[in-house]
Order: structure tokens, then C-alpha cells, then sequence
């Protein structure tokens, strides 16, 4: 049912994206209605499965279907070969979930608004489905002003985080715009129903949540997207 190719939408439903001063990869998907309608329908039946979210995301996670991971794998294999590896590479585990932010903006805490990373692993993927158009705003990239880094590696992560708490030890913790006076904007995404992103998981990103309703928890209604980690080997 989900076999991602046969819903993409026309000659420029994929793009490579080389952003920063690194120029790292990052693709763009588009698939058609169909394809969202039928995650949001099985998103809608999840009322009994949705939990807090585990880590720092502002909302709560279901599962997905049964099938989505596998699915997923098959169709990005070859492009993650060819831009983000350049080498033949096997897929070691998969996490996948819905996600629904349901905290308001105004009510984030400080590690909630600044960039972030998912890893220092160069063999793992991040990936988010949007099942929401832009209204919910986007998935912005970044560099930090001060050290010039864009993507967190076991040499520099240790580093940058003493920095980064100097840093918002100096700016204070209610700060409104930790983004703006501690990062650089590189690239954005924005939100749209059916839109896949595919990125490394060490570069520097944020949600970026615009001035809608983020309590809604009605997967038709609200901010949905569907978050997936992928881990990789060389083969």
C-alpha cells in the first residue's frame, strides 16, 4: 500500500539541497494527496497509543504503520548511496513515529528553542514526513555564530556544548529569540502535506512553529509529521 515511488508529484518532486558552508545534502520529497490522506486516516485511529514524547519534542508520538519503516528504507536507499554517502551502505535499525506538537511556543523551554542535533553518528538519518501544510511553519538548518559549526561530530561536540551554556547562561534562560542571536540561518523547509526531508542528524536544526493553535491534538487538525531515525553501515 505505502510503496512511496508511485506517489510522487511530477518532474521536480525531489530536490538535493547542498546548504552551509559545509554544503551537506539535504532532500526534499513531495508525494501527492493520496499518499498524506491515507497517514493521517491511520493516525486518526491511534487515540488509545499517543504518549508524551521521550525527549526534548514539544508533543506527543504514536506509532506508525506496520509497514511505513520498511517502505521508507527501500525508496531513500539509493539517494542517501548517492548524496549523503557516496558508498553503498545497508540499514542497521529504524525508529519511526508520529509526532504532534501540542505545546504552545510562547510556553517552550530554552533547549526546546534553540537549534539542536539527533547525533554525532555521520551513519545516521534523520527524516520528517509533513503531514500538515505551511501554516505550521517549517524545519529550519543552522550554523552557530560563534564557533562556525554546522554539524556536530565527537571532536567538536564537547566544545561547543561548554559554549553554548556559556552562552545561554549569559543571554538568560527566558530569552525570546535564542535562535536569532546565537545562530545563522542557512536553510528552511517549510511545512507542506506530504513532504519529505531527508538530513544528517548531526546538522543543526529547530521546528519552527508558527502563530497557530499547538494544543490541537486532532491528527487532521494539528501539526503532524511523521519523525524517523535510520542508522546505517557500510557494506
Amino acid at each position: 500500500m505505502l510503496a512511496f515511488s508511485p506517489y510522487l508529484v511530477g518532474k521536480n518532486s525531489s530536490s538535493v539541497n547542498y546548504i552551509g558552508l559545509n554544503q551537506t545534502p539535504v532532500l526534499v520529497f513531495d508525494f501527492n494527496i493520496d499518499f498524506s490522506d491515507y497517514l493521517i486516516n491511520k493516525a486518526s485511529i491511534y487515540k488509545m497509543d499517543w504518549i508524551p514524547a521521550s525527549n526534548f519534542y514539544p508533543g506527543i508520538w504514536s506509532k506508525v504503520p506496520t509497514d511505513f519503516c520498511t517502505e521508507l528504507q527501500d525508496f531513500i536507499q539509493p539517494y542517501i548511496d548517492k548524496h549523503l554517502f557516496n558508498f553503498k551502505s545497508k540499514v542497521s535499525n529504524t525508529y519511526s513515529c508520529y509526532a504532534m506538537a501540542v505545546k504552545d511556543k510562547d510556553h517552550l523551554a530554552i533547549a526546546q528553542k534553540i537549534p539542536h542535533f539527533d547525533s554525532f553518528s555521520d551513519m545516521q538519518i534523520a527524516t520528517v514526513l509533513y503531514l500538515c501544510d505551511e501554516e505550521f511553519g517549517s524545519t529550519v538548518f543552522y550554523r552557530h555564530k560563534n564557533t562556525k559549526i554546522e554539524k556536530i561530530t565527537k571532536d567538536n561536540k564537547n566544545s561547543y556544548m561548554k559554549t553554548i551554556k556559556e552562552e545561554i547562561d549569559y543571554l538568560g534562560v527566558n530569552t525570546l529569540n535564542p535562535c536569532e542571536n546565537l545562530f545563522d540561518k542557512i536553510f528552511e523547509c517549510k511545512a507542506k502535506k506530504g513532504r519529505l526531508l531527508v538530513y544528517p542528524s548531526s546538522i543543526f536544526h529547530n521546528g519552527v512553529l508558527n502563530n497557530v493553535n499547538y494544543t490541537e491534538r486532532d491528527p487532521k487538525k494539528g501539526r503532524l509529521t511523521i519523525t524517523s531515525f535510520i542508522n546505517y553501515k557500510q557494506t
